[in-house]
């Protein structure tokens, strides 16, 4: 039977793996993080409707559309005021459909369509009433 005299130099090499793997595993989150960021649609999405709403609310044009239609209603509605669909489908890239709905300011607006992917909101309120954009990718 052999008998290891020098226990020394087995820890140093389980501590050298030990530390390489710690190092390796940091690099991996990093990675990971920067990855995730890059390709989450989220923010994206959420500026570009931030962005159809204040164009709406600054528009007098828009705003009194809004506010002459009936609620609640949803784009799909024939009745729903058409240059405020115009402007918000003229505004939307193509792989997003959006689905826009007026309804009271102080109400949920819901949207009624069953949708298997992540569901991306923003509303704004044009007094007494809330214009409500719902956007997903195709």
């Amino acid at each position: 039977m052999v008998k290891l005299k020098n226990k020394h130099g087995w820890v140093r090499i389980v501590e050298a793996f030990v530390a390489v793997l710690i190092i390796a595993g940091i690099i991996l989150i990093i990675v990971d993080e920067g990855y995730i960021k890059k390709n989450d649609p989220a923010d994206d999405i959420y500026k570009l409707e931030n962005s159809i709403l204040r164009e709406i609310q600054n528009n007098d044009t828009l705003r009194q559309e809004i506010l002459a239609s009936n609620i609640p209603i949803d784009s799909y509605d024939p009745s729903f005021p058409a240059q405020t669909n115009q402007t918000i489908n003229n505004k939307k890239p193509a792989h997003l459909n959006c689905i826009s709905k007026i309804c009271e300011a102080s109400s949920k607006c819901l949207v009624a369509e069953l949708v298997k992917d992540n569901i991306y909101s923003r509303s704004a309120i044009i007094s007494p009433k809330k214009i409500v954009i719902f956007c997903y990718r195709k």
